[in-house]
């Protein structure tokens, strides 16, 4: 394991793929001590990165490898300058990476080919490419073009949960009013889904609870306030309780998805899900939207959630209100 490249930690603290570098570092050190230190690194300024790489102490030597967990949105501010990043870097030492939230059709018709493009590129000045998923690795040969030569894929990690005492979960249940989706709020997260679902279930049999909430448990995603804006707009209207926590460090977040009535994945356009591996680490099997990608998790990890069609989300609640022993592990 010595032989291991220098781990670059790039984006926002509290960016999703960052928090993953971090914690696929911290569990390397804890594997051998001789493993080489994450360095965090501005990829916004290029001389400035390249700086860092050569002249920081204990920095890798010009030459020496390093790996990237990538996403063009935390590499640059634009997917062409993500790209001109990388291959600028690669020009200072071979580059291994992880691609995340891979191209695909809901990023619309101008932004789909200036990401693929933009991955087509980062990939190309790669001397390897880990994918998170089959499905990603699928995206790219359907939108990006040939898939890279030794390419992998290496499933995203879920923490084994531990279970909570069965009859205090379940008694805590009846006392559950919130259907909780989990994760950055932003458009097509699953968020307005919920809210359609809960209204759904309103105009529908009796017996179904009428003080349903919506939780959104993370904070809004940067750029997408006006999602937040219309969401409390249509919640006030229909008379439905909407929160948002804010970000929530590790132990609060585990503690809050214990409390939700019901745990749901639902987005729309998923490529691989953090948020229903955080589900599961809860010990919670969450409702999730049927896809090709949560098809090849439902058989990586058999029993770990329920899978509902499209237009089966408000049936999934109720059944799951009536049953809340299948909503945990």
């Amino acid at each position: 394991m010595s032989e291991l490249p220098r781990l670059l930690l790039v984006g926002p603290d509290r960016h999703g793929v960052a928090i993953y570098a971090r914690q696929l570092a911290a569990a390397v050190g804890r594997l051998d001590a001789a493993a080489p230190a994450p360095l965090p690194v501005d990829p916004l300024a290029p001389e400035a990165a390249a700086f860092t790489l050569r002249g920081t102490r204990g920095a890798p030597l010009p030459g020496s490898p390093v790996h990237l967990h990538a996403t063009d949105r935390i590499l640059g501010a634009t997917p062409e300058l993500a790209a001109d990043w990388v291959e600028y870097l690669a020009g200072t030492a071979p580059v291994t990476v992880t691609l995340h939230d891979l191209p695909q059709p809901s990023d619309g018709v101008r932004n789909l080919p200036r990401r693929a493009e933009s991955y087509r590129r980062i990939a190309g000045a790669s001397s390897g490419v880990v994918f998170n998923s089959a499905h990603e690795r699928a995206l790219f040969a359907e939108y990006i073009g040939e898939e890279p030569p030794g390419s992998t894929v290496i499933p995203l990690p879920v923490v084994v949960p531990v279970a909570a005492p069965r009859q205090g979960r379940l008694a805590l249940a009846t006392t559950l009013r919130d259907i909780a989706v989990l994760g950055f709020l932003y458009p097509g997260k699953g968020h307005a889904e919920v809210l359609g679902a809960i209204l759904e279930l309103r105009a529908g049999p009796s017996q179904v609870r009428s003080d349903l909430g919506l939780l959104a448990l993370g904070a809004v995603s940067p750029g997408s306030e006006h999602e937040l804006t219309a969401l409390r707009a249509r919640a006030e209207a229909s008379d439905i309780r909407f929160m948002v926590t804010g970000f929530l460090a590790d132990a609060e977040l585990e503690r809050r998805a214990r409390l939700a009535a019901v745990p749901v994945a639902a987005h729309r356009h998923v490529s691989a899900s953090g948020s229903i591996g955080s589900w599961i680490s809860a010990g919670r099997r969450p409702l999730v939207a049927a896809s090709r990608y949560v098809d090849e998790m439902a058989r990586l990890r058999p029993g770990t959630m329920t899978v509902y069609p499209e237009g089966g989300l408000a049936e999934a609640i109720r059944v799951a209100l009536a049953d809340p022993a299948s909503t945990w592990l």
